[in-house]
């Protein structure tokens, strides 16, 4: 209301304008967003989950030392993002910055 009374030079009882109702529905629009989506953290370890999986598909075709050797080094990376996604999931705590 106080952004709509800086944005109106009309008086309290006139029709609020255009501008004014613009401002409400943006701030009400991006707050509707960041409720909406995951916590960066999150976000970034869902990436990096999805990413390690298709390195490892890729891996897996492979017979050479070097890509065994990687296989397993991923294999274990992949262990260890996916338990802690599974940590922060269950603890209930919001993670990075919600507004």
């Amino acid at each position: 209301m106080i952004s709509c009374r800086l944005q109106c030079p009309v008086h309290l009882g006139a029709i609020l304008s255009d501008k004014a109702i613009d401002l409400v529905d943006e701030a009400a629009s991006s707050l509707r967003l960041a409720q909406e989506s995951k916590p960066d953290e999150l976000e970034t370890l869902d990436r990096e989950i999805i990413t390690l999986q298709i390195e490892l598909e890729s891996l897996k075709k492979e017979t050479d030392v070097f890509s065994v050797e990687r296989r397993l080094k991923v294999e274990d990376d992949l262990k260890i993002r996916n338990k802690k996604l599974r940590t922060l999931l269950q603890s209930g705590k919001p993670v990075g910055p919600m507004v």
